[in-house]
């Protein structure tokens, strides 16, 4: 009787297993159809400054948003900035179309990621963004300036909002 209902523990263990292997399938390429579409959305949450510690962004989060080729973002930067403009903005914020978009799919079994860069300019400056992101569709955000220090970001993607067309 204990071998009957321990093997049918293993069976029910694998069958779930097998389930769960295929749903973060399904959700991997559902994130990698997003993100080659170059329609979506990255909301940040917590940032990394090189050389300090992590700070939460409670009330001003960034964002980025990616439609056709073109960028449009604001994060907050905390670091040291090597030239700094005199209105006092301290923000790294763009809108302009990216160059030098690359994107790679790293498929390993259990780790399986996309990272996915571009360049784009600032008012002041240009950004290179580095885009870590995982199954779950949680990522790491990394930029670098030629005028601030590096900076990382954790957050999330998500598809880009649909506009609604209320009369």
């Amino acid at each position: 009787m204990k071998n009957i209902f321990l093997l049918l523990l293993l069976s029910v263990s694998f069958t779930l297993q097998a389930q769960n292997h295929v749903a973060k399938d399904s959700t991997f390429e559902q994130l990698r159809t997003l993100i080659e579409s170059g329609n979506f959305r990255i909301e940040v949450n917590r940032a990394y400054p090189s050389g300090g510690r992590s700070v939460d962004l409670f009330s001003n989060r960034g964002f980025v948003n990616v439609k056709d080729s073109v960028a449009t973002g604001f994060f907050p930067f905390f670091g040291r900035a090597y030239s700094a403009p005199l209105n006092g903005e301290g923000g790294i914020e763009f809108n302009a179309p990216m160059k030098k978009i690359t994107l790679t799919v790293k498929n390993k079994k259990k780790n399986k990621r996309i990272l996915y860069h571009f360049q784009v300019k600032g008012t002041n400056d240009t950004y290179d963004i580095y885009v870590d992101a995982s199954a779950s569709g949680s990522c790491m955000v990394s930029v670098r300036s030629n005028q601030k220090s590096h900076i990382s970001y954790s957050g999330d993607i998500f598809p880009l909002p649909e506009k609604s067309s209320k009369p």
